[in-house]
């Protein structure tokens, strides 16, 4: 099968508008925010469901082409960079919140689904969640799951892995998998552990469920000046050992607290207290 029978075969699957092959559009699919490293595919393909993804897959396969998913792209490790003249799968359509469980505390999305909107979603219920990448409202919950990412709350909550219950995946051959469960464990080797964090390399995630947490009754934000930062290191040593686990710390030196300082001080006079 030649390159022009894959990409008429693709078409067929998710409808022309769906397949980008135009230069000026792949270009647009160059890189991740790792912007050094570079490939240009051969094709662009947006699925919009399971079936669809296992036929790209079989497909890529048979023609024994790349295939690279790719979520908001906004990963700074290189994971989404295309592979040239493969083809690059973006899940931006599968963005649906398909099921919240609050009694279970589990809610169930396909892998476009943008990671604040999850918990903007369940926020006003008493629950969010909780890995928070700093591209929170851009990234997407499969690729944070694909990259096992995740911002300042995770020195509380833990990782993205701690929050992926159950997936279905599909495999390089177009097979179907659904690993973890809607409990705590589930029977067997930890598969699902060992596809969070694998960038893809597994196989595509195309649903995932995931542990929603309890609002905290209450939030208070501090403030610390240090003299070096070996004491402000230390100190975060000390406040782990005396058993206070903050939700998030951050270590800023002068300049970034006097850049933000500025900014506040400009919304405040603007009348922008959010």
């Amino acid at each position: 099968m030649n390159f022009s029978d894959l990409v008429e075969k693709l078409t067929a699957v998710v409808g022309e508008e769906f397949v980008h092959t135009a230069p000026e559009a792949l270009r647009t699919y160059d890189c991740d925010a790792l912007t050094i490293y570079k490939g240009t595919p051969g094709a662009v393909v947006i699925p919009g469901s399971t079936e669809e993804i296992r036929q790209i897959a079989r497909l890529c396969h048979e023609a024994k082409v790349p295939l690279i998913a790719r979520g908001a792209g906004t990963c700074l490790s290189g994971g989404a960079t295309p592979a040239p003249g493969g083809v690059l799968l973006v899940t931006m359509r599968m963005n649906r919140i398909l099921e919240i469980d609050y009694e279970n505390l589990i809610a169930r999305v396909q892998p476009g689904v943008i990671n604040l909107h999850l918990s903007n979603e369940t926020r006003p219920h008493g629950f969010h969640y909780a890995p928070d990448p700093s591209s929170q409202m851009a990234c997407t919950i499969g690729g944070n799951a694909a990259e096992n990412s995740g911002g300042a709350h995770c020195l509380k909550y833990g990782m993205t892995t701690n929050h992926i219950q159950a997936m279905t995946v599909v495999l390089s051959n177009g097979e179907i998998l659904h690993l973890g469960s809607d409990g705590d464990e589930a029977p067997g080797l930890d598969l699902r552990g060992i596809f969070v964090g694998s960038e893809g390399t597994f196989a595509l995630m195309t649903e995932l469920t995931v542990r929603l947490t309890p609002n905290p009754e209450g939030v208070r934000t501090m403030l610390t000046t240090f003299a070096s930062v070996g004491d402000a290191c230390q100190t975060v040593s000390d406040v782990i050992a005396a058993g206070a686990v903050p939700a998030a710390m951050e270590l800023m030196d002068r300049y970034t607290v006097e850049a933000i300082e500025k900014v506040m001080t400009r919304d405040l006079k603007r009348g922008n207290t959010s």
